[in-house]
This record gives C-alpha cells, structure tokens and sequence, in this order.
C-alpha cells in the first residue's frame, strides 16, 4: 500500500513532539529518510522552516542535509518563499557551520569540470542569493568570484553584489561601472554602500550621472546613507 504525505506528515510530527521522551522517534525518522526520501524531506522542512524541538530539529537536519530534495528546496523559488529558504540554510549552518560550501559547490565552478550537473538559471540565483544572506565573510569568494564573468546575465548581476559586499573596494566597484549590463552597474554601486571614503563618494557621485535610473536611484541612496549633502544637488540636477 503506498505511504500519503499526509501520513508521513502525522508520524513525523509526533516523533518531533516526542523526541524526548520516545526512544522509537529517532529510528522513525531515520527509516523514512533512508525509504521515503522524497515524502521524509517535504515532511521535514515544515519544522525546519520555523520553530520546533531543537534536539528533533538537529537530527532532522542531519538526515536532509543527506538529501537531495534539501537542495532542490534551497534552490528553487517555486518550492518555497526566499524567507523560507533563509529560514532553513539558517538552520543547516547552525548545525555544520560549514555548509554554505557545499552549497555554494553546486554552482558553475571556475574550471568548468561541474558543469554538467551545476545548478543554472533562476535556481543558480536563487542560490546565490541565499548565500549572499547567510554566508558572512570572505571564505566563498575563491569559489564563486569567477560568477562575475558568467555568461547568464542575472547570474552575472547577483555575483557582483555578493563579491562587492565582501570586497568592499570602491575601485573595484568603479571597475565593474564600465560594463555595459546596467544590473551589474547598479549592484557594483549597491556593493559600497556605507563605505566611508572619498574615493567611495566619487564612485557614488558618478553613478548618479548615470544614464540607467536604477544605477542613479543606488548611487543616491548610497550618498543618503554617509549623509552627503550633494545628493540633493543631483537631484536638482535631475529635476
């Protein structure tokens, strides 16, 4: 007889409320791992997307990160909100502070040898974008800054923020303004936001001049936000 969602779903549940004190819980949600993959993981991702029994949640993100369909959650907009995705890689990195770079392997690498099972188009982004929430510091930059030169526009934008927020060097940003893709104009500018220099305010004070509104609207906002009292007269200009 074929096994319900619905059915997982109510077994699951119960093993999470008495993980504690029900010695039979574990094994439970170990065996519908290991035989139901796809109905466990769907299951599973309903307590890790908020909040649930810490210790149930542990096991609960041990066993995903051994599934596919964990993955397939993180990386498609389809299957899930981006709050939702944020939500549940917060709590993988909890667990294995470093799984960010497993996941960051699933996109295009720099030498080409992955290419063929890379993840690509909106879930290459989605991805991306995800990292860019959860992943602080620099640690990913040699695995995904070759993401800046790719091919796929929207990817090519996404990576130029997230390598510029990590780098935060206003010649660099100033580098990537010559490019003819306003998206990757406009997320280089957004990079530098708050960094406090003068070359930093030049690179802003350009970008306003830019004939791409949205490239214009960051470098305002960025002079707003370090208080710049010339962001008004650009936009008197402007006017």
């Amino acid at each position: 007889m074929a096994v319900s969602q619905q059915i997982v779903d109510t077994y699951v549940d119960r093993a999470v409320e008495e993980f504690k004190k029900n010695p039979l819980a574990t094994k439970l949600l170990r065996r519908f791992s290991d035989e139901m993959p796809d109905l466990f993981c769907r299951s599973a991702l309903r307590h890790l997307e908020g909040p649930s029994n810490p210790e149930a949640c542990r096991l609960l993100s041990i066993l995903m990160m051994r599934q596919q369909g964990l993955f397939q959650f993180l990386s498609d907009p389809v299957a899930g909100t981006r709050d939702q995705a944020i939500r549940v890689m917060r709590r993988m990195m909890a667990f294995d502070p470093s799984f960010d770079v497993r996941v960051a392997g699933k996109l295009p690498d720099r030498g080409g040898m992955n290419h063929h099972v890379a993840l690509h188009g909106r879930r290459a982004t989605r991805v991306l974008d995800i990292l860019d929430e959860v992943s602080v510091g620099r640690r990913l930059l040699p695995v995904l800054s070759h993401l800046v030169q790719s091919e796929d526009r929207h990817l090519s934008a996404k990576a130029t923020l997230f390598v510029g927020r990590r780098v935060q060097s206003a010649q660099w940003a100033a580098n990537q303004l010559q490019h003819a893709d306003p998206r990757i104009r406009a997320n280089a500018v957004e990079s530098i936001w708050g960094l406090v220099h003068d070359e930093a305010i030049s690179v802003l004070e350009n970008s306003a001049k830019d004939k791409n509104n949205r490239v214009v609207g960051n470098g305002l906002m960025g002079l707003h936000i370090l208080n710049q009292p010339v962001v008004f007269d650009i936009i008197g200009e402007i006017q």
